[in-house]
């Protein structure tokens, strides 16, 4: 993955609504099962499972749905992994394994939510795109982007384009024909 892959990643629009619901209730739920798989073999680290899912969340979805992913984590782990040999908030093991979480899953949520920002004001800057626009080509399509900017602007098929382009100067040309005449 480049760099302006992981950009683009970051800037995309979030999934939101009912699907982003469901894939929250699968970014908790499928850690448990794992972690309850292997509840025979494994004990202790309840909550490491979780993190990833919560970064997964926090990236493709935004903010609001990471910090619903980890409290929803958190209720599962506490209710379905740790069990009842772990009360909630009762037991020094339940309230370090739940604050580490909590302060993890924070620092997960609150870095990727600052990059966007950090990204999109840099990509929003005033004069950022003073350079005018670079157009190039890769596999047959065109593409345009501009300069201080990472992001890029599939246009379509290199022959379509081109006539595109020819088609637009001419234009310009009558227009510049035309204002010459009336003066």
């Amino acid at each position: 993955m480049t760099r302006d892959d992981l950009i683009d990643l970051l800037l995309a629009p979030s999934i939101t609504g009912a699907r982003a619901t469901l894939y929250t209730i699968l970014a908790a739920g499928v850690p448990t099962l794992i972690r309850a798989g292997v509840a025979g073999f494994v004990s202790g680290c309840e909550l490491t499972i979780y993190l990833p899912f919560v970064l997964l969340a926090a990236v493709f979805m935004g903010w609001r749905y990471g910090l619903a992913t980890a409290l929803t984590s958190a209720v599962l782990a506490q209710f379905v992994v740790m069990g009842p040999h772990h009360p909630f908030m009762a037991s020094p093991c339940s309230i370090y394994s739940l604050s580490v979480f909590s302060v993890g899953s924070a620092v997960i949520i609150g870095t990727v939510h600052g990059l966007r920002h950090l990204i999109a004001s840099r990509s929003e800057a005033p004069g950022s795109s003073d350079g005018g626009i670079i157009f190039s080509l890769e596999k047959g399509q065109a593409w345009a982007s501009w300069y201080g900017q990472s992001s890029h602007v599939q246009l379509g098929p290199q022959s379509e384009v081109a006539e595109m382009m020819e088609d637009f100067l001419a234009q310009l040309e009558v227009g510049r024909r035309l204002n010459r005449s009336a003066n």
